[in-house]
């Protein structure tokens, strides 16, 4: 297939394209598609032009024109490029239509939805901003971008807000991009980026995923420069050089940033009303039938510092007291800030942080503590509080409710799907979902029913389970029900409309979440079918998961991760385990003789042989 550069570039763009295609390989299996900001009056001469110093195949593009290799396709003045199976379409701008024209953008953002992948995004010259949220899709779904060198164009906005966008992009000369683009697209790999070759915002970046693991892709780029912008401020200082100096000094402050860019905004019953709506649409359903062998599971996402899961806790009990029921519930508090989640575990809080509780709950479920307020320990042993990434990481599963508000307004739009995909995962038959305000289930919206639109509560169909208790003879992450009839995703790619073409977007991004789902599925069909009882180890004994009956002699003492085999097993199984992993780190073999040891229903050994 055809492998597809396309460049965005505005006023100065002539002599840069000159350079870039003057060093272009020739033949070549790249088509080169610009896209140039051109007034409707003007009469373009740059095929004339660039026809001196290439020997490429030019031609301006027209609707309906095939996709070429050995060619550079240029842009009309008044419109639109998409990419349509393997030809292009052309479409005016709406006239009538008030919001800035940004044809690098869509053509970038229509080559992202395209088959030709990986595909490339170029910014060069410019003013404004056009093609920076284009090149950004692309790099979603797994495509290359490159910017040239701010200080040699002519006119740097441009590439500059491509890579403030795309901290990871890659910046070169005009003359130096083909030869660099030729060589990603073979396959060479990109050498380690030294940090004199970074700009200081790219360096502030780089030190925020070398410390913390912060993935800058996964947030909206104007949201985590505004944060940076903030912090930059309150520390005193106008200069990012200067600033990343600090950070780079002090763990504190790059601390203080990374929190900042996380945006962990909380309070105790911050939004009554989403409470109200829980205890009157939510909890009597969760309650019905409940029981006091099986504690209700709920996972409080991107809990920040603790109060909304300690307030959720506390609404909870109060539910279950009134219908007299003990609390039996466990809450799982995740978030991938440490410091906030140390916060959160000790359950300390300032007295005005505390003045939104009303005074007998605050004395009923709070004691003094110095100059604040303590958590009692009969509440606070009900929440489990961790670091964890929702996006990235495993789900909890059998879940009765996920609280997640106000954290993917943050995210971008494929951040959003993955984590979205988790979260119904890990629900569980008829189980319930809360986000913010702002926030919608988006492409699974239609396994949901809405209970209240205002607070954005909804209550997953039972019949589009896909995760629910596990049967009595399945223990372990992966138990799921027969009945996972796939979602509606697929919008109409045909249509004209933009908004549609969005849509179709977003939706991809989605189905790339049912995929992984329908991958954990399978896996799981196969484990049930073909394999023992079994746990998954790394070569350190850190469990990763575990299958089958294994669930029986799993003892993880409230933790929710970090656990280790030697900890978590009867202790007489923990010898043979200990001399396995010996014998994988001194020999590294697969066809070793292997210990068993066979235990009863209770856990304890039976007998040990040679298998």
């Amino acid at each position: 297939m055809v492998k597809i550069v396309a460049i965005g570039t505005s006023a100065g763009g002539l002599s840069a394209l000159e350079t870039f295609f003057a060093a272009t390989q020739h033949p070549s299996d790249m088509c080169y598609v610009v896209v140039q900001h051109l007034s409707p009056d003007f009469v373009s001469m740059m095929d004339r032009l660039l026809a001196r110093i290439s020997t490429l195949d030019i031609r301006k593009i027209e609707d309906g024109d095939p996709i070429l290799d050995n060619t550079i396709y240029l842009n009309t003045p008044s419109t639109y490029i998409e990419v349509e199976d393997d030809r292009f379409r052309v479409r005016p701008f709406d006239r009538a239509g008030r919001a800035p024209r940004l044809p690098i953008d869509h053509f970038f953002s229509s080559l992202a939805q395209s088959a030709y992948q990986p595909v490339v995004a170029v910014v060069m010259t410019g003013s404004a901003s056009d093609g920076a949220q284009g090149a950004l899709k692309i790099t979603q779904a797994g495509g290359l971008a490159f910017a040239q060198d701010p200080e040699e164009a002519e006119f740097p906005t441009m590439p500059e807000a491509l890579i403030k966008a795309i901290p990871s992009a890659e910046v070169a000369t005009a003359g130096e991009l083909p030869a660099l683009i030729h060589a990603r697209l073979s396959g060479a790999t990109r050498a380690p980026v030294e940090w004199s070759e970074l700009s200081a915002y790219q360096g502030i970046i780089r030190l925020l995923q070398d410390t913390f693991g912060f993935e800058a892709d996964d947030y909206k780029p104007d949201n985590v420069r505004r944060r940076v912008e903030r912090r930059m401020a309150l520390n005193g200082f106008n200069d990012e050089r200067d600033y990343l100096d600090l950070l780079a000094q002090s763990r504190e402050a790059l601390e203080e940033l990374y929190g900042d860019v996380l945006i962990g905004v909380t309070r105790f019953y911050r939004d009554i009303g989403y409470f109200h709506a829980l205890r009157k649409d939510v909890f009597p359903e969760m309650l019905h039938g409940a029981n006091e062998e099986t504690p209700l599971r709920i996972w409080v996402a991107a809990c920040s510092t603790g109060e909304e899961a300690y307030t959720l806790a506390i609404e909870l009990s109060e539910a279950m007291e009134e219908v007299g029921l003990l609390a039996n519930f466990r809450i799982l508090a995740t978030d991938v800030y440490a410091p906030a989640i140390k916060t959160a575990s000790a359950g300390i809080y300032q007295e005005q942080q505390v003045q939104h509780i009303e005074p007998d709950l605050l004395q009923k479920y709070f004691y003094r503590s110095g100059r604040g307020y303590q958590v009692k320990s009969q509440l606070r042993q009900k929440l489990i509080f961790s670091v964890q990434n929702a996006q990235a990481d495993a789900p909890f599963l059998r879940l009765d409710l996920v609280s997640c508000r106000n954290m993917l307004i943050y995210l971008t739009d494929e951040a959003q799907a993955k984590t979205l995909a988790n979260f119904n995962f890990g629900l569980k038959q008829g189980g319930y979902l809360t986000l913010g305000p702002s926030e919608t289930p988006g492409a699974l919206l239609d396994q949901y029913s809405a209970v209240n639109e205002k607070w954005r509560v909804y209550h997953k169909h039972p019949a589009m389970l896909h995760t629910g208790h596990a049967p009595a003879d399945r223990e372990g992450p992966l138990a799921m029900t027969t009945e996972d009839p796939k979602p509606n995703i697929a919008p109409n790619l045909n249509s004209d409309s933009r908004d549609t073409r969005e849509s179709a977007a977003r939706s991809q991004t989605a189905g790339d979440g049912w995929i992984a789902f329908k991958t954990y599925a399978g896996l799981d069909a196969m484990l049930r079918r073909y394999a023992p009882s079994s746990i998954l180890i790394n070569a350190d004994g850190e469990v990763l998961t575990w299958y089958g009956l294994a669930g029986l002699y799993v003892d993880t003492k409230g933790k929710t991760g970090g656990w280790h085999v030697e900890d978590v097993l009867h202790p007489g199984m923990r010898t043979v385990i200990a001399d396995a992993l010996m014998a994988i780190r001194e020999k590294n073999r697969s066809d070793r003789a292997r210990d068993r040891l066979a235990v009863d229903r209770d856990g304890q050994p039976s007998c040990r042989g040679q298998g």
